[in-house]
């Protein structure tokens, strides 16, 4: 998906969602340099939620943004073409 302001705050609202795991970043552009590189991968919003609800239930720690790829690229190809590479 394109990182249009709109789209980046909408995404903002999912990536909040995980501000209560531990090592979560405190800073606002660390949180929307993560959700602009969810937006990278999704196709669209549907995938987005689908990847949050599941680093939500899945990490104990803030996923770094390899984790987030690694887990939507079991599921779906990622929209910009770069697989998550590398094993977990």
């Amino acid at each position: 998906m394109e990182a249009t302001p709109e789209n980046v705050d909408r995404m903002l609202s999912f990536v909040e969602e995980l501000a209560c795991l531990p090592k979560a970043p405190a800073s606002p552009p660390a949180l929307t340099g993560f959700a602009k590189q969810i937006l990278k991968m999704c196709s669209d919003f549907e995938q987005a939620e689908w990847l949050i609800s599941e680093l939500g239930a899945r990490c104990q720690f803030w996923p770094a943004p390899i984790e987030a790829r690694r887990l939507f690229c079991r599921r779906f190809p990622p929209a910009d073409g770069v697989e998550s590479g590398g094993e977990e």
